[in-house]
């Protein structure tokens, strides 16, 4: 039987025969399907430094000073920065009889 190459990017490689991906093969006759798990990203330490720059430039205002002002953008801009290009992980997970694999993950998705 011929190897028919469905998609190969150089890293990752699909044909009928094989799954290959950064330097793992995985042998199409022993996959049983292929599952997609898409994994959310972790909003703990942006929103910890949005509510310590919120809180800092609420004691601005209240104490007049522009430090404590400066201090809040710093935490302030970059923790509303970090949220925006925050993007999930999406995983491919082929089943075998001997159970799941997490054989890709990307945060690359169309």
């Amino acid at each position: 039987m011929n190897e028919t190459m469905f998609f190969n990017d150089g890293q990752v490689a699909v044909s009928n025969a094989r799954f290959m991906v950064f330097g793992k093969t995985y042998a199409m006759n022993a996959v049983v399907s292929v599952g997609h798990w898409t994994q959310s990203p972790s909003a703990v330490m942006p929103i910890l430094l949005i509510v310590a720059g919120v809180i800092s430039l609420l004691g601005a205002l209240s104490a007049k000073s522009w430090f404590a002002a400066l201090i809040g953008g710093l935490f302030l801009v970059p923790g509303i920065l970090w949220a925006s290009k925050q993007k999930p992980t999406h995983i491919v997970v082929p089943s075998t009889s001997s159970g799941e694999l997490q054989a890709l993950a990307s945060k690359d998705y169309p």
